[in-house]
């Protein structure tokens, strides 16, 4: 049993999304000092992102024998206890955020990402942030590379995953780009729109009803989502 029980398992993995309030934070943070089954979980779920991140940004993995991704995994699971030691809150704040990027810079960089692939049957585009450079950048990724995969006749299939922030890009009273996301979905029926349930429920907790462009789905977290479909062949490309 977990020292506080009032910290779920869902406020931890929020905690690890850095989607958690200041008060909630530091009441995770805490927690996670005096209980080292918090600490072990929060590791356990860190772990994992950074696996994901790391091991699966640019690439699908090769196949391994069954026994090397639990050494991996084991492995991570240590770095991670040891960052949390050092520099828990730091160190979470810092896993899914990149900051400071140009539109220039991000465009490159998602063209490089997607090189890297030679154009894989499936991306999972991930966006959490409103910035007006980053939605203008995942959008025309995701028209580039459909438009693409057309013109190749090549199977192909995109999901656009927003969570934090990113959530906006999908939100009818927040987005200014819903024409353009109704307009790709008109014309690519491989093109999926994925909505974080769990960034939602955060916006209602607030007060805010949440109302997503039509055809957008929920799943339960980010990190749920990529933790399924990267093993399952889905090239991640984070904007």
């Amino acid at each position: 049993m977990m020292h506080d029980p009032h910290i779920s398992d869902a406020t931890l993995n929020a905690f690890v999304d850095d989607e958690l309030d200041e008060a909630e934070r530091e009441r995770v943070l805490a927690a996670s000092v005096v209980d080292p089954e918090i600490k072990q979980h929060i590791c356990e779920i860190g772990a994992l992102k950074n696996m994901v991140r790391h091991a699966y940004a640019n690439a699908t993995p090769p196949q391994e024998t069954a026994a090397q991704p639990r050494a991996r995994v084991r492995h991570g699971v240590a770095a991670c206890c040891l960052l949390v030691v050092g520099a828990l809150a730091g160190w979470y704040a810092h896993l899914f955020n990149q900051t400071g990027t140009n539109t220039a810079m991000l465009d490159q960089k998602i063209s490089s990402q997607l090189a890297v692939a030679a154009m894989p049957e499936r991306v999972l585009l991930h966006i959490d942030s409103d910035q007006p450079e980053k939605m203008r950048a995942g959008l025309l990724e995701a028209e580039n590379l459909l438009k693409q995969a057309e013109q190749n006749h090549t199977p192909f299939k995109l999901a656009l995953l927003a969570n934090k922030n990113g959530l906006n890009l999908l939100r009818t009273d927040k987005s200014p780009y819903v024409a353009q996301i109704e307009s790709l979905q008109k014309n690519y029926s491989n093109f999926e729109l994925l909505a974080c349930k769990q960034s939602i429920e955060r916006l209602h907790d607030q007060g805010i009803d949440v109302h997503l462009v039509p055809g957008a789905q929920t799943t339960d977290t980010a990190i749920d989502t990529l933790a399924t479909r990267l093993p399952a062949g889905w090239h991640y490309i984070k904007v």
